[in-house]
């Protein structure tokens, strides 16, 4: 058969070109996949570092503003002229204040393992972690002494020591003017890892380098094999217990600059990996599978397709589209399809003698604009028409015209019974009159005076269109909408452009609903303006939902993010307009103990009550806040320290009258602070955190003023 060479040359090529396709779609996918592994990886590996970071700063400003509230308690002053005057004779006596502070700090920052006061000399005067260990010079051990000495200031670095690598945390000690030492805190890198842990849900390890050596052990023993593979830096993946864990890796530095630790995270990739090798194997298979399968259909059918060509004018005659061949020039009928003559009632011999403009007449719209219906274009037109079968019964068509500019020209005419469609575009209209049903709308004159509105909008507010007709939307306004947002509104309308907004209105049972609502301009033919028209969707369940992004789910208060928002908001008014506000912070005394003693829902039911509390007692320009755990914030406008404190009285007295049942009595300590000018949030927040610091460190259930 002359086909069979063709028929094998197109096999071959289809065969490559498939087989490319599924290569080059395959090696894309590997590509795409590998890219985006290697974007996730330095994504995750800079939020690790940028927590790390994150981590010491914390954990040096915590550590710092204890050590400061340290030095500022009373009994500290004696101590500070002991290191003035250069004596060890009085240290003892300072111990049983100093170890209670140390024991206070190591409760609040669990990995701090030393605290020592260094004179200004660079001598050890009380190590707290080693008490019978003093008087050794220990600036001529650690370059940081001799630093810290010559430019006293708070600084946090790691260093080696003689207790090993510390992160340590230095605070100088000033007695008036006058530098007289150095409180110091030292924490044990391992800190690292638990927090690290806690941010990113990895697993992290802390290697910490010996010193003078190259060597990095850690103080949990590890798998000799898993300890090798977490300090491999030719490597990203670790393989261990039959996973596939990724490896970011963090090397962190003393104050002189070397490499004394390495921060090592994992991230068990073992069943993502698999994932992907499944599909990408899965895909290769199924590729091959289709390449095959393409092959068989073919080697089938590509005989027959060819020997089909034949039977074209058997499918154009089945077809139930009519098509017609027409003379350009004579507009004769040079071919039709079997449903041409069927509709019309011709054979080909009667059919051919035809005029097509007395069988195809343009469509009425046509016909009035005297639009000719064949034009010799270079583009396919779409027209419609009526086929006129009869004098009586014309059907209507769509038709698609082919202009062949081939001997003398021809027009390809292929039309089908559009009859169906108009039926639907009819039925599309009365749809769309029942959608119509479905949305809230008006419409109002030029002075806002409804002179429409559709079911949908009756539904919504409740009223009866006669009811609504003749009067304006001002009897939907909710009392709790600002005017200034109405302003806004005819503003932007009176310059013709669209509104949008959402906000309260109030049905015709005084049911307040929140609605998504669009304003938009209306105008007549000449195009004129002749009023606005307006649709509503009832977006009260969205309200909803952003009242809880924004409050406690527990309490109902605002949560710590709408806390501080709004003291950002406070803090660019008060610098705007010389404003002032309070802020004050509070927290259940022992509430921890109510966990234990009395359980969990019953510490649940304290923090309820205490809010429903807090916020009774406030007036309603205040805020409430729970910053987390047991501690609440507020923020009260224009107000005094006077007013602030007798705030606190009042909740006071309410917690101690309250019934906390089982939990027989609820106390709180208050810190309070004003703002003052050139404040900023991380400023005030500090100031207030250390005033109730201090209301706890002074024996709890009572106030302090930052």
């Amino acid at each position: 058969m002359k086909t069979k060479p063709i028929k094998n040359k197109i096999m071959v090529l289809t065969t490559f070109i498939f087989a490319f396709l599924t290569l080059f779609f395959n090696l894309y996918l590997y590509y795409t996949k590998t890219k985006e592994q290697e974007h996730d990886y330095l994504e995750k590996e800079k939020n690790i570092q940028n927590s790390i970071s994150h981590i010491q700063e914390h954990l040096a400003y915590t550590v710092s503003s204890r050590l400061e509230t340290i030095t500022k308690l009373d009994y500290f002053e004696d101590f500070k002229q002991d290191l003035a005057n250069d004596t060890f004779e009085h240290r003892t006596r300072h111990l049983d204040k100093l170890r209670f502070n140390y024991e206070n700090i190591k409760k609040q920052v669990p990995h701090i393992e030393t605290l020592h006061i260094i004179d200004p000399r660079g001598y050890s005067y009380i190590r707290l972690h080693d008490t019978n260990l003093y008087k050794d010079k220990i600036a001529d051990l650690r370059s940081s002494i001799l630093h810290s000495i010559k430019e006293p200031k708070n600084r946090h670095f790691y260093e080696y020591g003689i207790f090993g690598l510390k992160y340590r945390v230095s605070h100088p000690i000033f007695a008036g003017e006058q530098f007289v030492g150095l409180l110091e805190v030292g924490i044990d890198p391992a800190y690292l890892s638990d927090f690290i842990q806690k941010l990113t849900s990895f697993e992290s390890f802390v290697l910490i380098k010996e010193k003078d050596s190259k060597k990095y052990v850690t103080k949990t023993p590890l798998d000799p094999s898993l300890l090798a593979q977490l300090q491999d830096t030719a490597s990203d993946t670790v393989k261990y217990d039959d996973k596939t864990l990724l490896k970011y890796v963090h090397t962190l530095y003393d104050i002189q600059g070397n490499p004394s630790l390495q921060v090592v995270t994992v991230e068990d990739v073992t069943h993502s990996q698999r994932s992907f090798l499944n599909f990408f194997l899965l895909s290769i298979l199924t590729s091959i599978i289709l390449m095959f399968l393409l092959l068989w259909v073919l080697d089938r059918f590509f005989t027959k397709i060819l020997l089909r060509i034949d039977e074209l004018l058997y499918l154009i005659n089945h077809t139930q589209d009519f098509i017609i061949a027409i003379d350009a020039a004579t507009k004769k009928i040079k071919f039709a399809n079997a449903p041409t003559y069927s509709i019309l009632g011709l054979n080909k011999k009667e059919l051919k003698s035809f005029d097509v403009t007395n069988i195809l007449l343009p469509a009425p719209e046509d016909a009035k604009n005297s639009v000719p219906l064949f034009e010799r274009s270079s583009k396919a037109l779409t027209k419609r028409a009526l086929l006129a079968c009869t004098k009586e019964h014309h059907i209507p068509l769509e038709m698609s015209i082919n202009y062949i500019p081939k001997d003398g020209g021809y027009f390809v005419v292929i039309a089908k019974n559009i009859s169906e469609q108009l039926e639907l575009e009819l039925q599309k209209k009365v749809n769309e009159r029942m959608i119509n049903k479905y949305i809230p709308m008006s419409h109002t004159d030029l002075n806002g005076v409804i002179t429409y509105v559709n079911e949908a909008f009756c539904n919504l507010t409740g009223y009866s269109k006669e009811e609504l007709l003749g009067h304006n939307h001002s009897m939907l306004k909710s009392p709790k909408t600002p005017a200034s947002l109405y302003k806004k509104m005819w503003d932007t309308i009176l310059a013709d452009k669209t509104f949008r907004t959402e906000l309260r209105v109030l049905t015709k049972e005084k049911e307040e609903i929140w609605v998504k609502i669009l304003i938009e301009p209306r105008y007549d033919i000449s195009g004129k303006k002749t009023g606005y028209i307006s649709t509503r969707e009832d977006v009260t369940d969205k309200q909803k939902l952003r009242f809880i992004s924004e409050h406690d789910q527990l309490t109902k208060a605002f949560n710590r993010r709408s806390f501080e928002s709004k003291l950002e908001q406070m803090l660019e008014d008060a610098l705007k307009h010389n404003k002032t506000f309070g802020v004050v912070m509070f927290d259940i005394d022992h509430f921890k103990k109510v966990n234990d003693t009395y359980g969990h829902q019953a510490g649940d039911d304290v923090l309820v009550k205490v809010s429903r509390i807090a916020r009774e007692t406030l007036r309603e320009e205040d805020f409430f806040a729970r910053w987390g755990g047991e501690e609440f914030m507020l923020l009260l406008k224009n107000t005094k320290v006077e007013e602030l404190i007798l705030v606190v009285k009042k909740i006071q007295e309410h917690f101690d009258t309250a019934d906390f049942t089982p939990v027989p009595r609820i106390t709180s300590s208050f810190g309070i602070t004003l703002y003052k000018l050139e404040d900023t949030k991380e400023s005030i927040l500090k100031r207030v955190d250390e005033a109730l610091y201090r209301a706890k460190e002074l024996g709890r259930d009572r106030y302090e003023i930052g």
